[in-house]
Parts: C-alpha cells; sequence; structure tokens
C-alpha cells in the first residue's frame, strides 16, 4: 500500500465510523444472529491455541523466501521477503481469523473456497469451523504455498484441498468441480477488474444460503469502486460493510438493504 492509499484508506474509515450502526439497530432476525454470534462474537475458540502457535513460530522465522506476487501494484514481480515480515504484514490477524471461523460455524457450509491462502492460518481456521466441508484453497506463490502445505499436513487438516496456480487459473477450474458454491473469500488481488472477474465466474454457483466475503474493500479507490459495482449488483439481498470485509448475501427471505456496521 502507498502513501496515498494509506491516506484514502484512514479518510473513508472516519467516514465509515460516522456512518455505521450498531446491533440496536438491526431488527432482522437473522441478521441480528448473525451480527451476536459472528461479528461482535469475542468468545474463546476451544483448541484454537496450537494455530496461535504457528503464527507465532512464523513470526520468529527469519529466514527469506522468494515471492511472487500477484495481486495489486505487484506486475506479478518475485521478491525476496523474511517469513516473519510476511506473517507480521500480510497474513489474517488473530481477530480476522475469529471472524472467519464464527462465521463459517454460522452457515455450516459443504463447500469453501479462499482465494489467497498465504501461510494457512485463516485456511485452518475455517478448516476447524467445518471440518465436514471442502474447502478448497488458492495460492499463486510456490514457497507461500509450501510452507502452508506443512501447516496443513502436520496438523492433519485432510478435507483441505490445494492449488498452487493464479486465481484466473485455479477459479473456473475448482468451479467446475462442484455443483454449487456455499462460501467464498475473496483475498491476495486488490485490484478491480480481476475481483469483479471472480465475483462474476462465482455468481452461477450461488444459491440462496451462499454467502461471499471480499477483503479491503476500502483498501484504495479502485477496491471502494469494486465493492460499490458488486453491492448494486441484483441477484444480491443484503450486502454488509464492515470496513475490513464486505459480506454479500442471496437469501430471498431478507429484505434487499446495504448496512454499514461496525466490527
Amino acid at each position: 500500500m502507498n502513501y496515498l492509499d494509506k491516506i484514502y484508506t484512514a479518510i473513508a474509515y472516519a467516514k465509515h465510523f460516522t456512518k455505521s450502526k450498531n446491533v440496536a439497530k438491526l431488527d432482522n432476525p437473522y441478521l441480528l444472529d448473525l451480527y451476536n454470534k459472528v461479528i461482535n462474537n469475542a468468545e474463546k475458540i476451544e483448541g484454537s491455541e496450537f494455530l496461535e502457535e504457528i503464527r507465532n513460530n512464523l513470526l520468529f522465522k527469519k529466514s527469506f523466501i522468494d515471492v511472487i506476487d500477484f495481486g495489486a501494484m505487484a506486475n506479478k514481480r518475485s521478491d525476496k521477503r523474511r517469513i516473519k515480515d510476511i506473517t507480521a504484514q500480510s497474513i489474517s490477524d488473530k481477530r480476522k481469523c475469529h471472524f472467519f471461523y464464527h462465521l463459517i460455524k454460522f452457515i455450516n457450509p459443504q463447500i469453501v473456497i479462499e482465494l489467497g491462502t498465504s501461510f494457512g492460518i485463516n485456511t485452518m481456521y475455517m478448516s476447524m469451523a467445518a471440518p465436514q466441508a471442502k474447502v478448497y484453497t488458492i495460492e499463486g506463490c510456490s514457497q507461500t504455498m509450501a510452507i502452508a502445505k506443512t501447516n496443513f499436513e502436520d496438523h492433519n487438516f485432510n478435507n483441505i484441498f490445494t492449488t498452487n496456480a493464479t486465481f484466473d487459473v485455479a477459479l473456473p477450474d475448482i468451479l467446475n468441480k462442484i455443483e454449487k458454491l456455499d462460501f467464498i473469500f475473496f483475498d491476495g488481488n486488490h485490484l478491480k477488474e480481476p475481483t469483479l472477474r471472480y465475483f462474476e465466474m462465482s455468481l452461477p454457483y450461488a444459491h440462496n444460503d451462499t454467502i461471499l466475503v471480499f477483503d479491503d474493500i476500502h483498501w484504495s479507490p479502485e477496491m471502494n469502486s469494486a465493492w460499490n459495482t458488486i453491492r448494486k449488483n441484483k441477484q444480491l439481498t443484503v450486502t454488509i460493510d464492515l470496513f475490513y470485509f464486505g459480506i454479500v448475501f442471496f437469501k430471498n427471505e431478507l429484505p434487499k438493504q446495504h448496512l454499514t456496521l461496525r466490527y
């Protein structure tokens, strides 16, 4: 993220906080339940301590890996980065991982797709939340994926299926293998055009209970524009802006609305 994007994000956060609603404004039982069990859930996740131990171990690794970044402003460049720096700067923190755990637990999906594995911490949280699900995760960087796969194998996460390829190659292949899509997390690319392209790819597989989550929707003007385009799609009923995430629902029983909530 460059200096101008940081300024943009700070201003966007101030605007978000000003217009965001709290739980008292939610009058729909489903959305109120979602807020209490997912968005505002600070309960300890039993059995997850080892995942934070993995994170802590990665934070002390000073060795370098070659990172190929296919995301925003990357131009598919290869760059040597310390494992500890990637862990500190580029993967979902504990709070966000807990959000995804609670969300997956709440919706109880059979099919989960994650675009952007990194070292697999968030992937394992989602896998723990839905051991009955098939969790497909995609990562373009081979050395990053190698670390994630070691984590999965060492801790017997047998319901996680990895693909080391670009999203453009891997996502259509995975979608062609499934009948319907229950959940997908769009991370790892913060450009408008590919974000909208992956969204459009996923729409034919969505059903009434499908939930989509988009990362860093206010990361830049470009991502903000992508989010505004997504939330206007006529197939959607409810969208929730949590600043850090955008959540999309297709439930016909929900009144069509766009919510900006505090997280």
